[in-house]
């Protein structure tokens, strides 16, 4: 795709991949972080399954909190930053725990939030659903290669 504007890429990386296909649930109690984990964990080659599954993704606990900032400008605008937390733990067929409870922080990016409420809602929403995949594609790569581990 990218080579239609002269750009070529040199050199070879390995992108780690599933040596075979594994099966995923999701467990936890927010029903949108649950469609934003399986939809992430599908595109890196999971299958999502609610019963007789590879391994389990409890997720334990979520919470963010926005926080206004005033930056010294011209513009007169307070923008927000979420800062967003999720605990997580991963176990296999048997219960036993392949990734012990860890914890996923992150920040998100400025945000201007003006505009009308549902305008502001809408920003909000969209940098949570980010960062929300960003967990998502962590917590499948460390899956991906605990996996390699426990095959080998």
């Amino acid at each position: 795709m990218l080579s239609g504007c002269g750009f070529y890429l040199r050199g070879t990386e390995v992108v780690p991949t599933l040596s075979h296909t594994s099966t995923v649930q999701i467990v936890s109690s927010y029903p949108e972080l649950n469609f934003i984990f399986a939809e992430e964990f599908r595109n890196q080659g999971f299958i999502i399954g609610d019963s007789d599954v590879d391994f389990a993704v409890h997720i334990s606990d979520e919470s963010h909190d926005g926080k206004e900032v005033g930056f010294d400008t011209e513009l007169v605008a307070e923008f927000k930053r979420i800062n967003y937390r999720l605990v997580y733990e991963v176990v296999d067929q048997q219960g036993q725990v392949v990734i012990a409870q860890k914890s996923f922080a992150r920040q998100s990016g400025y945000f201007n939030p003006e505009g009308t409420f549902l305008q502001q809602q809408a920003a909000k929403e969209s940098a949570l659903k980010q960062l929300r995949g960003q967990a998502a594609a962590t917590i499948a790569m460390e899956l991906i290669f605990q996996s390699e581990d426990f095959s080998q």
